[in-house]
């Protein structure tokens, strides 16, 4: 006797397990139809009678799926089926695949809503001081949503609405006074309606400025007999390094360099950063000015002759002089008549 009940429990969960889980719908009474709801499925035409997209039906006759679309739930399946007396319908409180049944399904009305998706808690940082009286929140959001939110400062504003906070990392401002806590709150609703809410006192950080960084290359120059580039770089809030060649005590000053190859980088000081697409490193070839030709040394500056009394001639060979152009004019004259 007991063999025999231990094999009839096994048989009952055999069953239990391969039986359609259509089997395990009540059917409703006799000629019942199913009541409208987001979408119906025709099976005869293949196609929907109505859809609002939010639950898809596939299948024929003999079984059909049933899946929700993303951003909904299914509330209920009843499928309709075939059969004397105006066949019966069975209803579900999920999705899934349904069927085979006595007879064949006739159609499928879905009822949907929208998913209740959990919100997760924001989270709310103090950053930084713009100034002595603006201060910068962070409000994270873990959500792949995202989640509206109201800012309230103790003892200076009631709730304010009309933030957002999109997924991941956000900010926002408030007007404060650098040296006083500023404490700060906001709230949001869960998946339920119902306010959440965190608080936060400012810090007393001033945020990290941006750093200055530029580079020249000068003209080739000849120095000492020698080939000589000079190379600027232009920085604040900054340290930049040449190599080979070491840190550059100052900013502004020309570094004079040989031909070969070089390389540079620069790093923000403490209390700087620097803004994206600043380059910050790279490498660089000194050429020569002149390839194997060094330039002709400056001649001497011409000396001028002097215009003061020492430099006139005395005044004895200057009349004579005079007088020596006057004859040599006459006889010129002289000569011309005659021929004439």
């Amino acid at each position: 006797m007991k063999k025999k009940f231990s094999l009839g429990l096994a048989i009952a969960l055999v069953m239990a397990l391969v039986l359609p889980v259509a089997a395990f719908a009540a059917p409703q009474a006799t000629g019942a139809v199913c009541p409208a709801g987001n979408v119906k499925y025709e099976i005869d035409d293949g196609d929907y009678e109505y859809t609002d997209g939010s639950a898809t039906v596939s299948g024929d006759a003999t079984s059909v799926t049933v899946s929700a679309a993303d951003g909904y739930e299914i509330v209920s399946v009843c499928i309709k089926i075939g059969g004397p007396d105006g066949g019966e319908t069975f209803t579900y409180q999920a999705g899934g695949t349904f069927g085979p049944y006595d007879y064949g399904i006739s159609h499928v009305v879905v009822t949907t809503r929208p998913a209740v998706v959990p919100v997760s808690n924001l989270q709310l940082t103090s950053i930084c001081w713009e100034d002595e009286a603006t201060h910068r929140f962070r409000v994270r959001n873990s959500n792949s949503f995202p989640v509206d939110y109201e800012v309230m400062v103790y003892g200076v504003t009631g709730w304010v609405g009309g933030y957002t906070a999109p997924p991941g990392d956000s900010f926002f401002t408030i007007a404060g006074a650098h040296g006083s806590p500023n404490t700060t709150k906001i709230r949001w609703q869960d998946e339920a309606g119902v306010w959440k809410e965190t608080v936060k006192a400012t810090n007393q950080n001033f945020c990290p400025q941006p750093a200055s960084l530029g580079f020249i290359m000068g003209e080739c120059e000849y120095i000492d007999g020698q080939s000589l580039t000079p190379y600027t770089w232009n920085f604040t809030g900054a340290s930049v390094t040449v190599n080979p060649g070491g840190l550059l005590p100052d900013s502004g000053v020309p570094l004079y360099l040989p031909p070969g190859g070089y390389s540079w980088s620069a790093t923000a000081n403490s209390g700087y950063f620097f803004e994206e697409g600043t380059p910050t490193g790279g490498e660089f070839t000194a050429g020569e000015c002149v390839p194997g030709e060094e330039p002709r040394p400056t001649p001497p500056p011409r000396t001028e002759m002097s215009t003061g009394p020492e430099s006139a001639l005395p005044i004895g060979p200057a009349i004579g002089l005079l007088g020596s152009i006057t004859l040599f004019v006459s006889g010129i004259a002289a000569l011309r008549r005659r021929r004439s």
